[in-house]
């Protein structure tokens, strides 16, 4: 028994976590500028870290939580390179017809037609048809600019 007990003796003198330690004790510890300026880059990178974890979690959870029509509308104005005249214009077409979602301005070409039959948009009839055709070209749909009657259909290419 008394063999087991030395070998045992033995075996705690050499522990690792024991020697790991031995430079924190006794006349070894120190604490130094080195030590500190190397624990604050540690806990810099630490919160640099979470941070920009944390912005791209929530960045990607905004982008997909976003439902705001009115940036959509100005988000096709730019996409169509419209003029601030036109963005305008547009804008007081879609309050006037009292649309949801202003976007539809870009989808739906008889909301240019209601337009034009609007008196408060006597004036800007040449724009919103300008507009409406820049937008809707190539389409077979009646534009503001044309004459009431059959809807013309494109030339069979055959």
């Amino acid at each position: 028994m008394r063999d087991f007990s030395t070998r045992f003796d033995a075996l705690l003198a050499v522990n690792p976590l024991r020697s790991m330690g031995a430079g924190f004790r006794g006349s070894h510890a120190r604490f130094g500028m080195d030590e500190a300026i190397t624990g604050l880059a540690i806990l810099a990178g630490v919160v640099v870290a979470t941070l920009l974890l944390t912005h791209l979690l929530t960045r990607e959870e905004r982008l997909r939580r976003t439902n705001d029509p009115w940036s959509l509308f100005r988000s096709l104005c730019r996409a169509h390179r419209l003029q601030r005249v036109q963005v305008r214009l547009l804008h007081r077409v879609a309050r006037a017809q009292q649309v949801d979602h202003p976007a539809r301005l870009f989808l739906e070409p008889e909301r240019y037609q209601i337009g034009c039959d609007d008196p408060q948009f006597g004036r800007d009839r040449a724009m919103l048809a300008q507009i409406a055709s820049r937008l809707f070209a190539g389409l077979d749909a009646r534009l503001p600019s044309e004459q009431p009657g059959p809807a013309r259909r494109p030339a069979d290419p055959t």
